[in-house]
């Protein structure tokens, strides 16, 4: 499920690794259920796991790249750019992205920017996803944006939900707006 949210004046505060709730309070729109209170077992020990690997890196970038902004935008590390067929994955222990999969052809390239939330964890162990609207961005980037909107999935694993996001100008309002064409795309894609 695909929605858009009302721009939300509202700041979280995080003082926890686990901050996927109050990712996903912010966007301000009703969720088909409510998530789990707590990470899943399995979540909670690939949550140590990631804290550990990042440990003996001086700086890491989702170790130390904060959730959110003074200012209540959210950061997004870019892991794939725009239409991008390689799927790319941070991987925690070495600090890099790393090819997990290439896409089949004829689904073509990402629609979108994808990446994750620093310092976040899903109930599926990884980073919280998101998704950046507008033209590719370099993976490897950090942009920080407003949420526009939250796409409510289930994957193998469960819970997947993914935070839409649009980069803001100099006064904080985003460049970009969730449209009907985006909300199409987005959806054919991940249901291909």
């Amino acid at each position: 499920m695909l929605m858009t949210v009302r721009e939300s004046k509202r700041r979280a505060s995080h003082g926890a690794w686990i901050w996927i709730g109050a990712l996903v309070c912010l966007a301000g729109e009703v969720q088909p259920a409510a998530p789990p209170v707590g990470l899943p077992e399995a979540a909670a020990a690939a949550l140590q796991r990631s804290i550990e690997a990042a440990r003996p890196h001086e700086t890491h970038v989702w170790r130390d790249t904060p959730p959110l902004n003074t200012d209540g935008t959210v950061n997004a590390y870019i892991e794939i750019t725009r239409g991008e067929r390689r799927k790319f994955e941070l991987n925690i222990a070495t600090n890099s992205r790393v090819v997990d999969r290439v896409m089949p052809r004829e689904l073509g390239g990402y629609p979108i920017n994808y990446g994750l939330v620093p310092q976040t964890v899903s109930y599926d162990g990884d980073p919280f996803d998101v998704l950046v609207l507008g033209p590719a961005i370099r993976g490897g980037t950090v942009v920080r944006g407003v949420i526009v909107g939250v796409m409510h999935m289930d994957d193998e694993k469960g819970l997947d939900s993914k935070v839409i996001v649009s980069r803001v100008d100099g006064r904080g309002r985003p460049h970009h707006v969730l449209g009907d064409g985006d909300r199409r795309r987005l959806t054919a894609f991940f249901d291909a």
